[in-house]
């Protein structure tokens, strides 16, 4: 639970592999109840999904903010918009609610046009072409959000940015508990 908040690389990173090694028996799977490019919407919708409620832990929001543009894009997902057209909303719908919802600032719009664009790239422009290499592409384009973290010094530890790390803390917390108690002589 704490590497949620203290981790979003990390975390990042994890969840897109979980997203790129799911996506061949989520996809399949749906593909036999319903039409497969609904299917692969869904499967999509499902990863923004997690990833909204994961960014809305991190950032400590209500999981209810994140409701409705996830409810815009399951709409979207069921109503025939598909490929490139779903895969870029898919993006946009990410992006509104990381920058937009759950980060909010100047800095935080800046990090997410850096990111945005490539990300989308990695997923439009090598347009995969099989179940591998769209999981592969999944995957890429959770790497390329993963800098998201690091453009906006969200990524680092508390250890991190103060320059100590946590062990030297505790040291020091314990030796300011030692020095402030009376001594008792025998």
């Amino acid at each position: 639970m704490t590497d949620t908040n203290h981790r979003p690389v990390r975390t990042t990173i994890v969840f897109g592999l979980f997203c790129g090694l799911a996506f061949i028996p989520l996809s399949t799977g749906l593909s036999i109840l319903i039409y497969f490019p609904r299917a692969f919407a869904i499967t999509l919708w499902l990863f923004v999904a997690v990833y909204s409620i994961l960014l809305a832990r991190i950032a400590r929001k209500k999981m209810t903010d994140v409701f409705f543009p996830l409810i815009v894009l399951f709409l979207l997902s069921i109503s025939g918009q598909f490929y490139l057209s779903f895969i870029v909303m898919s993006a946009g719908v990410l992006s509104w609610v990381r920058s937009g919802i759950c980060f909010k600032g100047r800095r935080f719009l800046i990090a997410e046009m850096i990111t945005f664009f490539p990300g989308a790239a990695a997923l439009v422009c090598f347009m995969p072409h099989s179940a591998v290499t769209w999981a592969l592409s999944i995957w890429l384009f959770f790497l390329v959000q993963s800098l998201y973290f690091n453009l906006t010094d969200l990524g680092q530890d508390r250890s991190e940015k103060s320059g100590v790390d946590d062990f030297e803390q505790a040291k020091r917390a314990a030796e300011r508990i030692l020095s402030e108690r009376p001594r008792i002589l025998f």
